[in-house]
């Protein structure tokens, strides 16, 4: 049974139909490493699974962790939805995709259906989650949709600690500039996660340079500045050379992403202060290395665009400064 659609996701109910693809993703490194081994092995523990777990939990509470199809091919991606354990006073939200399909956008839009989901159709005023003090990707997406951290926590027999982020109605309008939900904080939220995935080519995918035409302003300006002279390019400038260097060999398994970031919106202006991290292998030697990005946007007849769009990158004598590494 359908729940929710989005522009891309229909996110349904689990059957037992979908073992299989409830199997993998239970056994994926990924569930293992921040979630936790639930002990689903074979394909009828993997009907066990479903049927004492989102199928018993629509029937008592109206919600679960619902499955995800992408809608152009019904292709299951993963699972998202609310879940009241017995271990935690709230309802919490969670999700879990399979890693081929990272990187694209989709948890953020499922995550953010169920949220609304929650708020509007299910009244909710409180929604928590809960993630390893290591799973940054997840806590960064959990900031994006809405939620703020509050404090460790330990769930009954587990030693270890977990970090509760929590949505919380009475303090929604509360200003925050960092992690304000707005369309407007949405719509650069995109636009970010477009330009870091532009670049990679980790794994098999295809880097998308060109789609930089797309995203910024035709006079868009891009600044180099790690040296001592700034390297300051047109679109063009920067696009053909860099292209080149993705697809020709000489830099591989690249990928770029942002962990943390501080953005401000003044009326039809923005600015956006990102630490990021880079990693790749550059003509055979492998690297990685932590900077910062600054992003300046304006919004156009057409919407949001980035205007420019400058880094530079943590080195001896200049490190990242606490309040983004914290």
């Amino acid at each position: 049974m359908k729940i929710l659609e989005t522009n891309r996701l229909t996110l349904r109910l689990q059957t037992t139909d979908d073992v299989e693809f409830i199997l993998e993703l239970l056994n994926d490194p990924s569930w293992l490493q921040f979630i936790g081994d639930r002990g689903v092995k074979t394909i009828d523990d993997a009907r066990n699974y479903i049927m004492n777990g989102p199928i018993r939990m629509y029937e008592q509470f109206g919600f679960c962790l619902y499955l995800v199809e992408r809608k152009e091919d019904q292709i299951p991606i993963g699972i998202c939805g609310l879940v009241k354990r017995d271990t935690l006073e709230d309802v919490d939200i969670g999700f879990a995709f399979l890693p081929k399909y990272w990187e694209k956008g989709y948890a953020y839009e499922a995550a953010s259906a169920v949220m609304a989901y929650g708020k509007d159709t299910l009244g909710l005023n409180r929604i928590v989650a809960i993630t390893t003090q290591d799973n940054h990707p997840s806590a960064k997406l959990l900031e994006k949709v809405g939620l703020q951290f509050e404090r460790l926590v330990q769930l009954s027999n587990d030693p270890e600690e977990l970090r509760l982020f929590a949505y919380n109605s009475r303090t929604e309008n509360h200003i925050n500039n960092t992690y304000k939900l707005s369309d407007q904080k949405i719509s650069l939220d995109r636009l970010t996660d477009a330009f870091f995935n532009a670049f990679t080519n980790k794994n098999g995918e295809e880097p998308n340079v060109r789609v930089l035409n797309d995203l910024f302003i035709p006079e868009g300006m891009i600044i180099k500045n790690t040296d001592s002279i700034p390297n300051i390019y047109n679109l063009q400038q920067f696009i053909d050379p860099r292209e080149k260097l993705l697809r020709e060999g000489r830099l591989n398994d690249f990928k770029e992403e942002e962990i943390q970031e501080i953005t401000e919106i003044f009326g039809n202006i923005a600015h956006r202060f990102s630490l990021y991290r880079k990693s790749g292998v550059l003509d055979g030697d492998s690297f990685e290395t932590l900077g910062m990005k600054t992003m300046q946007f304006i919004q156009t007849p057409s919407g949001w665009k980035i205007s420019s769009v400058a880094w530079d990158d943590e080195r001896n004598g200049l490190t990242i400064p606490e309040r983004y590494r914290n």
